[in-house]
């Protein structure tokens, strides 16, 4: 079943701004010394919290579950603010200060 993700990232201005690039950059240099499986579910949690659609957590979660490795590290760099000024779930579509992004996940 395909689901829709949107994802609304905020920008240096939305408050909280050196907590989320505090985050991000911890996960950033936990992946550069290797993955663990729980860091991977603390990130997608972290991630979680700017899912605008499924608004349900854990559909939310599992939507996340499915990005692909250059998104969620996209993701990851845009809330860090080391990312490019397009979101990487929007396909190009929208930008992260115009509209929230959407994309279509597969099974």
């Amino acid at each position: 079943m395909a689901g829709k993700l949107v994802f609304e990232i905020p920008s240096a201005q939305t408050p909280g701004y050196l907590r989320r690039a505090k985050i991000g950059l911890e996960f950033k240099a936990k992946m550069r010394q290797g993955v663990s499986p729980a860091t991977i579910d603390d990130m997608v949690a972290f991630l979680a919290d700017f899912v605008t659609e499924p608004k349900n957590r854990d559909e939310a979660i599992e939507a996340l579950f499915d990005a692909s490795e250059e998104q969620f590290t996209e993701l990851i760099d845009l809330i860090t603010g080391e990312g490019q000024t397009e979101n990487p779930t929007a396909d190009g579509k929208s930008s992260m200060k115009s509209e929230p992004s959407e994309t279509e996940q597969q099974p």
